[in-house]
């Protein structure tokens, strides 16, 4: 069909004499071309390639990752949540999108306020779990009891293979502070006592304590000064920031109910 269409408008063009005249008889084709170019006569697929070679293909979105979640108390379980998003600057066409949708994300149809500090907006892609900005509630039963040789387990853990996001929280609550509860523990579907320390300004309330509500200022790698919770891509290169990850990057989080001596519950592990 296009062949017909093309012999068609050199026929027009031929008979208005729309084509340069010259002083002896030439090919009408080779003088089209001279006029028109040579792309008149290719096809749609030679176009789009640039006449050679074959045209450039879209690839995935990018490379996946794993998110591990380990419960490190023997006698408490893990009561965490998180969320991960990609903002749509992030993703360059359609394929990427459709690769994004394969892996469980879903575009957020309305604006979305997570605590104080973290605006999504509509079209951001999120990791579909089912809670607030798509976040997913996670529950991991205490460590096992002892083991015949009288030492505790390693604890238990749930991996999760996400395409690498923008971002991923850690949370409990909406944070709106390093004070704001970023995991519980509980027993028999209880919190474990909170004797969080109350005194305004210690973001570390109650990281000496052994109770079950855990703030964000006890994950090691969370920036509290200023406040930005959670743990972001690096896409500029260099050294990684303790709250940042590479692309295809593993990151497991180790929960403790019992927190370091300096107030740590939960240490993050960011690892190629």
């Amino acid at each position: 069909m296009r062949t017909l269409g093309l012999v068609s408008t050199v026929a027009a063009l031929l008979g208005a004499g729309c084509l340069p005249q010259t002083g002896s008889t030439r090919n009408a084709f080779l003088t089209l071309t001279e006029t028109f170019g040579s792309s008149l006569f290719e096809s749609p697929e030679e176009q789009q390639s640039g006449g050679a070679g074959s045209a450039v293909e879209s690839t995935e979105f990018r490379a996946s990752m794993t998110l591990t979640l380990t419960n490190l108390s023997d006698d408490s379980d893990l009561n965490v949540k998180f969320a991960a998003w990609v903002k749509v600057n992030s993703l360059r066409d359609a394929e990427q999108e459709e690769a994004l949708f394969r892996a469980g994300f879903v575009q957020l149809a309305e604006d979305v306020q997570l605590g104080s500090t973290i605006s999504l907006p509509a079209g951001t892609f999120v990791y579909e779990g089912g809670g607030i900005a798509g976040s997913t509630q996670v529950f991991i039963p205490a460590a096992a009891a002892a083991t015949a040789e009288g030492q505790t387990t390693a604890g238990r853990s749930e991996a999760f293979e996400l395409v690498t996001p923008d971002a991923i929280l850690i949370f409990y609550e909406p944070p709106v502070s390093c004070e704001s509860v970023a995991f519980v523990f509980t027993q028999n579907g209880l919190p474990v006592e909170d004797s969080r320390v109350a005194a305004i300004g210690n973001i570390f309330g109650g990281a000496s304590s052994n109770g079950g509500s855990k703030t964000l200022a006890q994950v090691d790698a969370y920036q509290c000064q200023p406040f930005e919770p959670g743990l972001f891509l690096n896409q500029a290169g260099g050294s990684l920031e303790p709250n940042e990850y590479f692309e295809g990057d593993s990151i497991t989080i180790e929960f403790r109910r019992i927190p370091t001596g300096d107030g740590i519950a939960a240490t993050v592990e960011i690892g190629g």
